[in-house]
């Protein structure tokens, strides 16, 4: 075999390799984006004064799917005040 001819197998060896790790890297990607997910928070009133119950209600989907979904298992939800602080916490099994 000459020196050209192995030149061209290495250079076409260098090329299918990157081409694959590149498809791999794609993959990884939208494999990420399928575990994502996105939070819908439903409340029972758009406004509320001191004395007033907050009733809400959580729902967790697959952001790909949109299906409900438990994959983080824990959802935590603050309640914040007027100067941008966290007054109240609750998580959510």
């Amino acid at each position: 075999m000459g020196k050209l001819m192995q030149t061209r197998i290495k250079v076409l060896l260098l090329f299918t390799f990157t081409s694959l790790l590149s498809v791999a890297q794609q993959n990884e990607v939208v494999s990420n984006a399928a575990v994502a997910e996105k939070i819908y928070l439903q409340l029972d009133s758009k406004i509320y004064t001191t004395d007033k119950t907050i009733w809400f209600k959580a729902i967790v989907t697959n952001a790909a799917a949109h299906i409900p979904t438990k994959l983080s298992g824990v959802l935590y939800v603050d309640l914040i005040g007027p100067q941008e602080k966290s007054l109240k916490r609750r998580s959510l099994n």
